[in-house]
Order: structure tokens, then C-alpha cells, then sequence
């Protein structure tokens, strides 16, 4: 599991599956989120894109948007977790990686 610099959890949560994806539509497909920090996935029939928010107080995000082009409707959850997670790491700082699978709501194996 993830711990991020502030002690928190990440939780991996699938908001839309892929499967249900309709390009008329604009969606929210998956989330890494923690107390302090989220990397969303978004879909729509013209491109995706990743949201990367750092929570600012109680109830108000700061976040930047980047267009990807690795995300398509034949991925694997998997594969968009591992996507999701990288751009974490690279965004915020993580103290550490457990292998605790009882505690993780991860929906893939690690590496």
C-alpha cells in the first residue's frame, strides 16, 4: 500500500466502469485519493484526461488537468491503476510501499 508523506491511505476507487463508457458522455472513470491529494482519470469521445488536485481546506481542491493518451475503452482496470499510480508518485511525495493486501482496496496485483 501507498503512504503518503502525511500518513494517509490511498484508496483506489473505480467511479465509471469502462464497459459503461458511451461517447456521448463525459465521465469520471477512476480515482487515487487520499486525504491530501487525488489523480482522477476523465473520459470523453474527444480525449481523457487526468485531474491532479492537492486539497487546499475542508472543501476546496486545487488541481491542474493534463490530456493523456495512454487511456482507452480496451484497458484493463489494472493497467489504469498503475497509470493513476505512477502519476501519484511522480506528483506527491510517498513515505513508503507495504504489501498489506487485507488493508488495500487495490484491484490489481503488484509488481
Amino acid at each position: 500500500m501507498l503512504d503518503v508523506e502525511d500518513n494517509s491511505v490511498l484508496n483506489y476507487e473505480v467511479i465509471t466502469e469502462i464497459k459503461e463508457l458511451n461517447d456521448k458522455y463525459y465521465y469520471t472513470v477512476a480515482r487515487i485519493i487520499s486525504d491530501t491529494h487525488c489523480v482522477e482519470l476523465h473520459y470523453n469521445k474527444l480525449y481523457s484526461y487526468v485531474e491532479i488536485g492537492t486539497k487546499v481546506n475542508d472543501t476546496d481542491w486545487e488541481s491542474i488537468v493534463e490530456k493523456i493518451d495512454w487511456f482507452n475503452k480496451n484497458i484493463s482496470m489494472d493497467e489504469v491503476f498503475n497509470q493513476l499510480e505512477k502519476i501519484y508518485k511522480d506528483n506527491f511525495r510517498v513515505r513508503k510501499i507495504e504489501n498489506n493486501k487485507e488493508k488495500q482496496p487495490r484491484l490489481y496485483e503488484e509488481r
